[in-house]
C-alpha cells in the first residue's frame, strides 16, 4: 500500500512541476529500512516491451543526485565535529555571498528569514539557508569537508544490495570551484 501511494504521489508531482523523471525513497530512520521506493516514469510490467528504455532502470538506486538541502546537515555535522565551528557561533544574514566567482543565493519563497542580523548553525539549519551553510562550509575548509564526505561515505554505494546501485560522485578539492 504504501508503494502504491509513493508511485502515485511521485507521479502527480513530477507531472505538475513537469520533470522528466523523479524518485522517491521512504525508509525508516532509525534502522534505514526501506519502506518504499518509487521511479517516474514507471512502467507496467506487463507490457514492459512496449515502455521506453529510460524508463526500465530503477533511477532510486543507479543514478546520482545532488542531495540539495540536506547536504547542510552534512556541512554542519562537519563543522561543528572538527571543531572549526562551534553552536555559539554566528554568521551575518546574507541574501547572496560570492564563492569561487559564483553567486550563492537563498531560496526566495518567503519563509527563509531569521529576522535577525547574524545567524548560528541552528538559525542556518532552521531557515534552510543556503549563504549561511556556505559560509560554515568556508570555515571549516574543503580538506575537512572533504575528509567528512569521505567519512559520511557519500562516495560509496549505500550496500542496499539493489542491482546497479551507484555510489556517489566525489571529485578532488583540487577541482572544487570553491
Amino acid at each position: 500500500m504504501l508503494e502504491y501511494e509513493a508511485e502515485e504521489v511521485l507521479s502527480r508531482t513530477a507531472r505538475a512541476y513537469h520533470a522528466a523523471d523523479a524518485s522517491v525513497i521512504i525508509m525508516r530512520a532509525q534502522t534505514g529500512e526501506i519502506l518504499a521506493l518509487a521511479n517516474y516514469p514507471n512502467f507496467d510490467p506487463a507490457r514492459f516491451a512496449q515502455s521506453p528504455e529510460s524508463s526500465w532502470r530503477n533511477r532510486a538506486i543507479t543514478d546520482p543526485y545532488e542531495p540539495g538541502s540536506t547536504f547542510k546537515v552534512i556541512t554542519a555535522a562537519a563543522a561543528l565535529d572538527s571543531g572549526k565551528v562551534t553552536t555559539d557561533d554566528t554568521f551575518p544574514a546574507r541574501d547572496q555571498i560570492e564563492v569561487g566567482g559564483r553567486i550563492i543565493h537563498n531560496a526566495d519563497d518567503g519563509m527563509m528569514a531569521s529576522g535577525h542580523a547574524n545567524e548560528t548553525v541552528d538559525d542556518i539549519l532552521t531557515f534552510s539557508h543556503n549563504v549561511g551553510a556556505a559560509e560554515i562550509a568556508l570555515r571549516t575548509g574543503e580538506s575537512t569537508m572533504y575528509d567528512y564526505i569521505k567519512k559520511f561515505g557519500l562516495d560509496e554505494p549505500t550496500g542496499v544490495e539493489l542491482p546497479g546501485e551507484s555510489g556517489g560522485i566525489l571529485g578532488s578539492p583540487d577541482d572544487w570551484y570553491g
